[in-house]
């Protein structure tokens, strides 16, 4: 989904949370060349296949899909994105790759947190 075609009846919070992560650099280099003994590998390896769901997310969430939980779907997101980071906090690698893929992943948490409170809102009787 475009930048332009983000609908403007979602929240601006989610709007800016969706741009700001669309524009992110999402550090695979190990990934992307086969480094596997790389540190980071499997960290880069998680964030690359979540960051393909989390745009279909956002997608079904903007197209108001009545088939997905929206709440279940983020919140085992952001679970997931918790263990990503222990994993990286425990990899060992440099000090500047681990500072890229974290301030990836705070973008990707933001994102998260905004789909999960738009939906929160969307939804105030489901809840």
């Amino acid at each position: 989904m475009s930048d332009q075609s983000i609908p403007l009846a979602l929240p601006s919070e989610l709007q800016s949370a969706w741009r700001d992560w669309q524009k992110a650099f999402l550090p695979v280099e190990n990934l992307r060349v086969g480094r596997v003994n790389a540190p980071t590998y499997e960290v880069e390896f998680d964030l690359d296949h979540q960051a393909g769901y989390l745009g279909a997310l956002f997608e079904a969430f903007a197209a108001h899909n009545p088939h997905w939980d929206f709440a279940l779907r983020a919140g085992g997101e952001l679970r997931d994105l918790q263990t990503i980071r222990a994993a990286l906090e425990s990899s060992g690698a440099g000090a500047t790759e681990v500072q890229a893929l974290r301030t990836y992943m705070d973008l990707t948490e933001r994102l998260i947190r905004a789909i999960l409170t738009a939906d929160a809102q969307r939804q105030p009787a489901r809840r």
